[in-house]
């Protein structure tokens, strides 16, 4: 299954965990060896869908999604990683967040959530809408 925007050359295609995807989220610096065993698991088990960003025809970075049912019973739609290199004249993180709101929508989710410490993308989602909340984390 793939999914395209038409005012973009990028779309999506499901994708299998491989060591191009490992390396595609390894450029992601904050992305450490467990966080990536945790994708890997979560997307081997199926709980977590993984695709392919293409740009014509060629992968350009990987993206993880998935859907959680809140203590409410709601559905939230997540950006669970994404790593991707740059494209000339694309918005790779722009596609993404517009992607993902619109399979939001689609799956009655009441939100798209994404969580990361990557300022370029906080500033591309806060462009288009999102309501930028605060989430810390002090490892022991």
């Amino acid at each position: 299954m793939a999914f395209d925007t038409p005012m973009m050359g990028l779309s999506l295609e499901r994708a299998k965990w491989s060591d191009q995807v490992e390396a595609d989220f390894k450029r992601v610096r904050d992305q450490t060896p467990r966080e990536l065993d945790m994708l890997e698991h979560q997307v081997a088990f199926g709980k977590w869908g993984l695709f392919a960003v293409m740009h014509e025809g060629e992968a350009v970075g990987h993206c993880v999604f998935s859907v959680d049912t809140e203590i409410d019973g709601q559905r939230v739609f997540s950006i669970n990683a994404l790593g991707a290199r740059l494209v000339a004249g694309e918005d790779v993180a722009g596609f993404i967040i517009d992607t993902a709101r619109d399979l939001a929508t689609a799956g009655n989710c009441r939100a798209v959530r994404a969580w990361t410490t990557r300022r370029g993308l906080v500033r591309k989602a806060l462009a288009k809408g999102a309501i930028f909340r605060f989430e810390m984390e002090l490892e022991i």
